[in-house]
């Protein structure tokens, strides 16, 4: 079952890197939730769908990455 995630960009890296990435993920057969924040000056990320190999690929292949911070599974936070 696919699962959305959180791309989180570093802030420094730019428009066309980040739609490398972009890109990148749609060709792997993911799809872009929401993209409104991708040039965040304070928080740059996307939401995307991808299957859990996907997601897992993701993690491993971007670790490290000058364009990608952090990707995690979206899921609703809750405070008590």
């Amino acid at each position: 079952m696919a699962k959305d995630a959180i791309v989180k960009f570093e802030k420094g890296a730019s428009s066309a890197d980040k739609q490398k990435v972009i890109d990148d993920i749609k060709a792997a057969g993911g799809t872009i939730v929401r993209d409104e924040h991708v040039d965040s000056s304070i928080f740059p990320y996307v939401v995307v769908n991808v299957s859990p190999d996907q997601f897992s690929s993701l993690q491993s292949g971007l670790a490290g990455s000058k364009v990608v911070s952090h990707i995690e599974e979206d899921k609703e936070m809750k405070t008590q």
